[in-house]
């Protein structure tokens, strides 16, 4: 039995940390050792091994922040260190001292990455069966759009577009001549011989769209042109139901406000099928009725009153 010894005399190595901040702070996996309060020193060797100690990955971090300093027991010490003499007995700890920095250098050193055969442009993927990071070679990197396996670009040139195919579920190339850039470029739509002022109607024979210069009778166009607006005395008021237009009135303003026109718009479901425009001053009318096959417009069938 050794008489004489104070309990407070450390024969051990000793690795004193020094809370340098103005905070508590704890080392998160060395949990066992205590929380340091500001200015606080602990010996950490009292609490963990020293191969725990020098592979902290959180102690590693606090020293690279300077938010701790480390310091160890000179190892070649030759006589008892008390921990009261800790100040005078104690050296910078060296870059040995922490190990492998506290973990791991490079990749090579993680337990969970394989880089055998690693070659130069190879990536990482994970392995599930091996449970590890293999290196793949870039033969699988994306680096042109028709590395993609169903974009096929075979005979591209300046200008051209993408189109999926859903015959081939690919997308191909198509001359931008095939892009709907105008009317004319809609398959069912003819707009050859249009002049200024003409529009376009369906056509139920050729199930297509032509161009038309039809016009009402001159009382209907009379109706019809009082009804746009020729100057800034009249303005029109939009009356909706739901997210409907289900009515525009006009207002005369020159004078006084009148309201000099009401067109009533009406829906089937979410179709407009009738318009009925009003003038007010002598109750005269012009219906439309429009007709559908399917979801496009057919026919509209115009009545005056």
């Amino acid at each position: 039995m050794v008489t004489g010894q104070r309990r407070d005399q450390n024969k051990r190595e000793s690795w004193f940390v020094k809370n340098l901040t103005n905070k508590n702070l704890a080392i998160g996996d060395l949990a066992t050792v205590p929380t340091f309060a500001p200015g606080q020193s602990h010996d950490i060797l009292r609490f963990v091994s020293r191969e725990r100690a020098s592979h902290s990955t959180d102690l590693q971090s606090l020293l690279r922040i300077n938010w701790v300093s480390l310091k160890k027991v000179d190892p070649n010490r030759t006589k008892q260190i008390s921990n009261a003499d800790e100040s005078k007995s104690t050296l910078p700890a060296t870059q040995d001292e922490l190990g492998s920095g506290g973990g791991a250098s490079s990749l090579a050193d993680l337990t969970d990455v394989d880089l055998t055969g690693l070659v130069d442009a190879n990536f990482l993927r994970w392995d599930a069966t091996a449970g590890k990071w293999e290196p793949v070679a870039s033969s699988s990197t994306v680096n042109d759009i028709g590395d993609i396996s169903n974009v096929n670009t075979s005979g591209l040139q300046d200008g051209d577009l993408l189109v999926y195919d859903t015959g081939t579920s690919t997308w191909i190339v198509t001359s931008a001549s095939g892009a709907v850039l105008t009317l004319d470029d809609i398959g069912n739509v003819d707009t050859s011989g249009k002049v200024e002022g003409d529009s376009i109607k369906w056509n139920p024979a050729g199930s297509n769209w032509i161009v038309s210069s039809d016009t009402f009778t001159s009382g209907d166009i009379e109706l019809e042109l009082e009804f746009k607006l020729t100057s800034l005395n009249r303005f029109k008021e939009l009356l909706y139901t739901g997210d409907q237009l289900t009515t525009i009135n006009i207002w005369e303003t020159s004078a006084k406000i009148v309201k000099i026109f009401q067109k009533d718009l009406t829906y089937t479901a979410d179709q407009l099928t009738q318009t009925l425009l009003t003038r007010i001053s002598d109750s005269a009318t012009l219906t439309k009725d429009l007709v559908y096959s399917g979801d496009q417009l057919s026919t509209v069938e115009v009545t005056k009153a």
